[in-house]
């Protein structure tokens, strides 16, 4: 049947992890534009787009998904104390609630 956890745990991880490749590779492509008051410099911004793709090939291969779940949410929660209340506050939201439910997806509903 297709409405099953088993599905919708697939459908989230794939989900997050295109999200993930996308900012991730969108680093490498376009560095200038990720350059803000908590980046302080390019080579950090591609150590960032490596944890990021780092984040997707996780959860696309399902090895260490929630320890890198877990340090998705840490880092979109750093980045979110600078920033304050922004544009992307939503985005984030929407990302730590997919990495939460990653984190605490029980063991027997994912198979």
């Amino acid at each position: 049947m297709i409405f099953s956890t088993k599905h919708s745990y697939l459908v989230l991880r794939i989900g997050l992890a295109a999200v993930f490749f996308w900012l991730g590779a969108d680093k490498f492509f376009h560095p200038a534009s990720w350059l803000t008051l908590w980046v302080p410099d390019s080579q950090f911004v591609y150590i960032i787009g490596i944890f990021e793709v780092l984040i997707g090939l996780s959860f696309v291969t399902g090895v260490f998904m929630r320890f890198f779940a877990l340090l998705g949410i840490i880092a979109l929660i750093v980045h979110a104390f600078p920033g304050g209340i922004g544009k992307f506050m939503a985005r984030d939201a929407g990302l730590i609630g997919g990495l939460l439910a990653i984190l605490l997806w029980p063991e027997h509903g994912s198979r």
